[in-house]
């Protein structure tokens, strides 16, 4: 990857080959580049079990000076020291009309300009969403999946060819997810092409 293009690490403990917190301490102090952020995306677990686990994850980060991120439970994210939230459109669209207050603090948060996804984050698969997600309030969209993935095999990957329109629809920033090595060798033609960064699943493993 690029040391001027920035990735997002997103955290799949189930690929690990040991427990996350201990994995994540062995492994991401070393990382160079450093990413710019990192998505604790554990979709399998309870909330109390994911609340715990993100707990322990924010110690680290604030020890790194890692941004960090919840995903899909957005009542962490209201810390003042969390960087945002990643959610599914359709999820942060119930659960803001459900939580407005709540839901304002969020989005309150991806006004200031950072050099890290923060605020309200919206995974979006199709163009059509994007104007939905505009809607919504979101921060920065992530496009996904942009290459084949062992992680959803079954969905099929957009490419580069429509990316020049997901980005020319949106004024947030856009990253991209799905089929990315770390380093990849495409990182710079995806940043001539206007992308933010990359969101990683596999750079630790």
């Amino acid at each position: 990857m690029n040391a001027s293009f920035p990735y997002v690490l997103v955290t799949d403990r189930t690929i690990y080959p040991e427990p996350l917190i201990p994995y994540l301490k062995k492994r991401i102090p070393d990382l160079s580049p450093f990413p710019s952020a990192l998505i604790l995306r554990e979709k399998d677990l309870s909330k109390e079990a994911y609340e715990d686990l993100f707990k322990e994850t924010a110690h680290l980060c604030k020890a790194w000076k890692l941004p960090l991120l919840a995903h899909n439970h957005p009542d962490l994210a209201l810390d003042d020291a969390i960087a945002g939230v990643h959610m599914p459109l359709r999820s942060w669209t119930a659960w803001s009309k459900m939580h407005p207050q709540e839901a304002g603090c969020l989005l309150e948060k991806g006004k200031t300009k950072l050099p890290y996804p923060h605020g309200v984050g919206i995974s979006i698969h199709f163009l059509s969403e994007v104007e939905t997600a505009l809607q919504s309030g979101a921060s920065y969209l992530i496009v996904s999946p942009l290459f084949p993935t062992s992680c959803k095999p079954n969905n099929l990957p957009l490419g580069l060819t429509p990316l020049p329109n997901f980005i020319h629809s949106s004024p947030l920033p856009i990253y991209v997810l799905g089929g990315l090595s770390w380093p990849d060798p495409r990182a710079s033609l995806l940043e001539a092409l206007g992308v933010r960064g990359a969101v990683i699943r596999s750079a630790i493993v």
